[in-house]
């Protein structure tokens, strides 16, 4: 029992919300019988219960090393025929 208090205080809102949401969706995709509501519930619940989401991975670079005046170069392109 401690263990599963331990596992669910380690959560965020953000994760809660996303449980919730999943688990909503997934009563409503059995309530109508509808497949694709099961599936995007699925997915929302298994991401928020094994804390899983895009890694950072999707995130906007922010170190921009050029100057906001500087002119962009660019290169000709040659077409042969």
């Amino acid at each position: 029992m401690q263990k599963i208090k331990a596992y669910f205080r380690a959560w965020s809102l953000m994760r809660g919300i996303r449980a919730g949401l999943g688990l909503l969706v997934i009563a409503q995709g059995l309530g109508t019988g509808y497949t694709l509501s099961l599936v995007l519930g699925s997915v929302f619940a298994g991401m928020a219960f094994l804390n899983i989401g895009c890694n950072g991975s999707c995130a906007v670079n922010t170190n921009n090393n050029s100057k906001p005046d500087a002119e962009p170069e660019f290169e000709e392109v040659v077409v042969r025929k």
